[in-house]
């Protein structure tokens, strides 16, 4: 395959395949679990920042708060900026509307997902692991068994490529950028730069692993409140200096937002 084939594939999948499988699989889990992300919300708050945060895991284990600490570490930066950028990329200002939509039924995916890991987790080593893996093998039976281990092996081969290498990329991206500012960087000290602070934060992510959940959960509920506080005045303050623009923003995201280009670039963002 050329390049321009695979690019094609990539499109048709995406659009023909995933996202109508996301959108149908969230509006049925939504139905079937009553809204639950819109009646129990009150206690999901509660659950995590609420009086639990207080709390801590069992030995070897997180607390609610910490596990959703752990998460957001993952969704802030690469979810609500890269995604929300590309979704505008791809639909314009329409595709917002669409990223509200997508999180809506979205919740209910990911609510599914969190349950049936805890259902049919088991005890290793002292620690909990589950996920897609667990309950493949353990709740469809012996003859889709087999899909445990290719969903193991493709989820590693995304982590490194989709998950580590475009944050890290984007990391120290922003760090160049930010130091051009200020002093002239030839291409050679570019590429030197870009391997030592890729090994730094190589060597930074393999401490804070070996460590097991327990190090992750407790790092990221010390760093996650600071990053969602910051990225909360950060864009506020953004808000606030464009303020005469947000009512034409505002109705350019609805008026526009009724093509299928928007709802692709909306749901396409979401997903990422």
């Amino acid at each position: 395959f050329s390049g321009a084939s695979m690019d094609e594939l990539n499109t048709a999948i995406w659009t023909y395949v995933f996202l109508p499988c996301f959108a149908f699989v969230g509006a049925l889990l939504t139905l079937r679990c009553r809204a639950l992300q819109f009646r129990r919300f009150g206690l999901a708050l509660r659950s995590t920042v609420g009086s639990a945060a207080r709390s801590r895991g069992g030995k070897g284990g997180v607390s609610p708060f910490e596990a959703a600490s752990t998460a957001l570490a993952a969704t802030v930066g690469t979810g609500n900026i890269v995604g929300t950028a590309q979704a505008i990329a791809m639909g314009g200002r329409g595709a917002v509307f669409w990223l509200w939509a997508a999180a809506f039924v979205g919740m209910a995916i990911k609510y599914t997902e969190i349950y049936l890991g805890i259902l049919f987790r088991v005890k290793s080593g002292g620690e909990y692991t589950g996920g897609p893996m667990q309950y493949i093998e353990r709740g469809l039976g012996a003859r889709l068994a087999p899909l445990a281990g290719a969903y193991a092996l493709l989820a590693a081969l995304s982590a490194l490529c989709m998950g580590n290498m475009s944050q890290i990329n984007g990391s120290v991206s922003s760090v160049l950028c930010a130091l051009r500012e200020f002093m002239p960087v030839s291409a050679g000290e570019e590429q030197a730069l870009r391997f030592a602070l890729g090994g730094v934060l190589a060597a930074a992510v393999f401490a804070i692993m070996a460590g097991g959940a327990a190090r992750a959960g407790r790092l990221a509920a010390r760093l996650v409140p600071f990053m969602g506080l910051l990225f909360i005045l950060l864009t506020s303050a953004v808000a606030v200096c464009h303020a005469a623009r947000l009512p034409e923003t505002l109705c350019g995201i609805v008026r526009e937002a009724l093509s299928a280009k928007a709802a692709l670039g909306g749901a396409g963002g979401f997903a990422l």
